[in-house]
């Protein structure tokens, strides 16, 4: 599944496509949201659960590209899946 088909998709068969071929590589808290990064096949999905309730409210499929910079810092170089993203110097890694 590329981008284009996984954005296309409603938020029940995101969520169950991530839970399945995702691979966690992190996460990151707002005030009222917990915001969760996985590798899926050649992009990143980004799961927004809400903290009060536990529930998923949005999956957004993002590229390479256009991950939030605030993820960059908590990314583990050392991580397989990260390693994958990294091989073609696209995302930033910092020390």
């Amino acid at each position: 599944m590329n981008l284009f088909e996984f954005n296309a998709l409603d938020i029940t068969k995101k969520s169950d496509f991530v839970w399945e071929w995702g691979h966690y590589l992190t996460s990151r808290k707002t005030q009222t949201h917990n915001l969760i990064i996985f590798a899926v096949n050649d992009f990143f999905a980004q799961v927004q659960v809400e903290l009060a309730t536990s529930i998923t409210t949005q999956i957004n499929g993002i590229t390479k590209q256009d991950i939030p910079v605030e993820y960059l810092s908590a990314l583990n170089p050392e991580n397989p899946f990260v390693k994958i993203f990294l091989k073609d110097n696209i995302i930033p890694v910092r020390p």
